[in-house]
C-alpha cells in the first residue's frame, strides 16, 4: 500500500528542541511486506521519495531479514547536499556512541546501494552526474564506481575496504580526466 511517514533527526540527540528544517524528512512510496512461510521477513518500498528542504531522493528499496545483501537500495536524486547530511552526524566523540567506524562498518553486514544524482554539493565542491555503487559484505565494502564531473574535470574512481580482526585495509584507484 501507500506509505506517509515524517520523522525528525537530532544529531545532539535534543528531542526537547523544535527541530530545524534539516532535521525533518518526509518520506513516501508504495510499500509491501514481504513473506515467507506466513511470517514478516522484510519490506520493499518501490517509488520511495525522501523529501528535505535540501534533499531529493526517490528509488527503490528493501530490507529483507535472510537474504544476502539484506539491504538493496537503488536511489536517485536531482539535488543532494551532502553538506547539510554531514551536519546531522554527532559533532564530537562526546556526543557519538561507543562504536567506532570500523565496527559500525562490520555491523552493516550484506548490503547494495547505487546512487544516480545529477548535482551533489559537498562541503564547497559542486558535483554532478555522480554514480555511486557500493557492496558490502561480511569483512569488506566494495566501493565498485564513484564517477562524477567536477568544474576541474571528470573523476572515476574504484576502492575496497577489507578487513580482519581490528585492522583495515584500503585499495583503489583513480583517475581524473579533461583536467
Amino acid at each position: 500500500g501507500s506509505t506517509n511517514l515524517s520523522t525528525e533527526i537530532r544529531a545532539d540527540n535534543n528531542w526537547h528542541r523544535t527541530p530545524n528544517q534539516e532535521e525533518k524528512l518526509e518520506l513516501t512510496g508504495n510499500s509491501n511486506l514481504v513473506l515467507k512461510d506466513d511470517r514478516i521477513v522484510g519490506i520493499r518500498m518501490e517509488k520511495l521519495d525522501i523529501d528535505s528542504i535540501k534533499q531529493d531522493l526517490t528509488g527503490d528499496l528493501s530490507m529483507v531479514a535472510g537474504r544476502v545483501p539484506w539491504i538493496i537500495a537503488d536511489l536517485e536524486s536531482d539535488m543532494l547536499n551532502v553538506t547539510s547530511l554531514l551536519a546531522l552526524l554527532p559533532k564530537s566523540p562526546e556526543e557519538a556512541d561507543d562504536s567506532d567506524l570500523l565496527t559500525s562498518l562490520k555491523g552493516l553486514g550484506p548490503a547494495q546501494i547505487s546512487l544516480n544524482a545529477k548535482s551533489v554539493t559537498m562541503r564547497d565542491v559542486d558535483l554532478s552526474d555522480v554514480r555511486f555503487d557500493v557492496v558490502s559484505g561480511a569483512d569488506d565494502i566494495d566501493l565498485k564506481q564513484l564517477d562524477c564531473v567536477t568544474q576541474n574535470g571528470n573523476l572515476k574512481s574504484q576502492a575496497k575496504v577489507t578487513w580482519k580482526d581490528e585492522h583495515a585495509t584500503l585499495e583503489g584507484t583513480t583517475a581524473l580526466s579533461n583536467v
